[in-house]
């Protein structure tokens, strides 16, 4: 049986590089649109954007979660920005810091306990660049996974501070690594609001890892006293955490 779409969607206007009739920007695998209309996310990185600004909606038995105004994609070589369900800014990002068919970092999401969490991109590294980068849709799932968890064995975690995604080798004072297995691993240097390098920040930095070792996804977990996934003490990690997820 075949099925074909007769009618364009209601905020065709705003998407004038797609088809009027083409579903989810043809990539129905990870995204959905049950009404035509507001951003939220699923565990296993499906998004829609549907009218609302509940916590939480369930659709067809799989629940979602909200992630905000915003929402940016990785496809066709190009980066899609969105803010409500306008396409609102198109770049050819840098290659090697992007992953075909990936995701972003949602610049806000909502914890199964209805905290808030804002994620910010301030930290720029002198050959990474900042942490806005498309990553895969496991890597972004391992990132809230990991701040849910922490929250729900209450951290009370409402910003965190994206360092650096990417997939080729980058280099600072304190920290040297490569990321081999593309576009999976995240670095964190600030939760809510304080430096992962300042003492103060150690029962809150504690929590996140915590957080992401309970999520299952985890390959590496390094941080300034956490660390797993690593046979050996790996130094430079005072000032950030590293979270790789498992493949």
């Amino acid at each position: 049986m075949l099925f074909t779409f007769v009618l364009c969607a209601s905020s065709v206007s705003a998407h004038h590089n797609e088809s009027p009739y083409s579903y989810c920007a043809n990539n129905p695998v990870n995204r959905i649109d049950p009404d035509g209309r507001d951003y939220y996310r699923n565990d296993q990185g499906a998004v829609f954007w549907r009218e609302g600004s509940a916590n939480f909606v369930n659709v067809d038995g799989v629940r979602y979660r909200n992630i905000g105004e915003t929402y940016s994609v990785y496809q066709f070589g190009q980066r899609l920005d969105y803010n409500q369900d306008n396409l609102v800014k198109v770049t050819n990002p840098e290659a090697k810091y992007n992953l075909e068919g990936g995701q972003y970092i949602p610049h806000s999401f909502v914890t199964d306990d209805g905290t808030k969490v804002s994620v910010t991109f301030k930290y720029v590294s002198s050959s990474g660049g900042n942490g806005d980068k498309a990553l895969s849709t496991d890597a972004v799932t391992l990132f809230i996974n990991g701040v849910n968890e922490a929250n729900n064995d209450g951290a009370a975690i409402t910003s965190v501070d994206v360092s650096t995604t990417t997939n080729g080798s980058h280099t600072s004072t304190n920290s040297k690594h490569y990321v081999r297995n593309g576009a999976t691993a995240i670095d964190i240097d600030m939760v809510n609001g304080v430096p992962v390098k300042n003492p103060s920040s150690a029962v809150q930095t504690d929590n996140l890892q915590n957080g992401f070792q309970r999520t299952g996804m985890v390959r590496q977990n390094i941080g300034p006293r956490i660390q797993t996934g690593v046979l050996t003490r790996q130094s430079g990690h005072d000032n950030h955490i590293h979270i790789d997820v498992r493949r």
